[in-house]
């Protein structure tokens, strides 16, 4: 028996954005929406920081039927506001990943947990923006017992960018655009890479917009490597965590490790797998930046 079972998160992509009034006061036939004052029922609003709008994204979609999640407290505050139009139908999920994809974004966890009733349950941890458990695991590959080992490094350019668009909501005949340009990438050779993104139609705020525009180039004007690595289960690494990897390279005339091409390589942890038959975990790492 196979089982292709999602993370923590999958099932909000089956929960939709929806103020719980809504379940009562629901109504099949004609609903007249005026978006500058609309219906109750039909609007969730938030306030507090990225972690207080994403709990209430949960709690509020929990009310509707209960789901395995333990949130996170309340932090408070006035930072940020959201207001969620429940005729746009959109998933929760994607509610959330639009929060983590601007340029201040949190990162967002779901770590497993056994309650005291031996219910599997999901601890929701939001960073800030980052979720480092462990600063930096140091490892290095020339030095005997430390069990790391750099299997492979793949650059995919899918992503690559230098000039990013960004199309928002529409109002009349007006849209709302924004564009954000990088450097890095031409700085070093490339040409200019253009791409776009039209898939916030719903964002009416130019700053929101532009932030998303940003966060594109932050990601895309860069190298795009990302490096695999098997390390000993003895080492207790979770995604988030950043690492520390000294390396070597092959003389490209002797064909044969030179000290000289040694380096040191920080990275952060992206991915960790483990199979119950090894002693070692797989992990997917994308650098943090370029070392000496």
């Amino acid at each position: 028996l196979n089982l292709t079972i999602g993370g923590g998160f999958t099932i909000l992509n089956k929960r939709k954005v929806l103020n719980i009034a809504l379940r009562d006061s629901w109504r099949d036939g004609e609903v007249l929406i005026d978006e500058d004052h609309p219906p109750k029922a039909w609007r969730l609003t938030a306030t507090g920081t990225y972690r207080d709008l994403i709990r209430a994204l949960i709690a509020e979609t929990m009310k509707w039927g209960d789901l395995p999640f333990v949130l996170p407290d309340v932090e408070g505050g006035t930072a940020h506001e959201r207001n969620w139009d429940g005729w746009q139908f959109t998933s929760t999920w994607d509610e959330i990943s639009d929060i983590a994809d601007l340029e201040d974004g949190p990162e967002i966890r779901a770590d497993p947990l056994i309650d005291t009733e031996g219910r599997l349950r999901f601890q929701v941890r939001v960073g800030t923006p980052e979720i480092i458990d462990q600063p930096y695991w140091t490892w290095n590959r020339l030095a005997p017992g430390q069990r790391a080992i750099l299997d492979a490094t793949d650059c995919d350019g899918g992503g690559l960018t230098g000039q990013h668009y960004m199309v928002g909501g529409r109002s009349d005949d007006k849209t709302l655009v924004a564009k954000a340009d990088g450097h890095e990438l031409t700085d070093h050779g490339w040409p200019l890479l253009q791409s776009s993104d039209s898939s916030h139609s719903t964002v009416t705020v130019l700053k929101t917009l532009q932030s998303y525009a940003r966060a594109a180039i932050l990601l895309g004007d860069t190298d795009q490597s990302t490096h695999g690595l098997r390390v000993g289960l003895e080492h207790d690494v979770h995604v988030g965590d950043h690492a520390r990897l000294r390396v070597t390279h092959s003389n490209p005339d002797t064909n044969e490790r030179d000290l000289l091409l040694d380096e040191t390589i920080d990275l952060k942890i992206t991915d960790v797998k483990w199979d119950a038959a090894s002693e070692w975990l797989t992990l997917q790492t994308r650098p943090i930046k370029e070392s000496a």
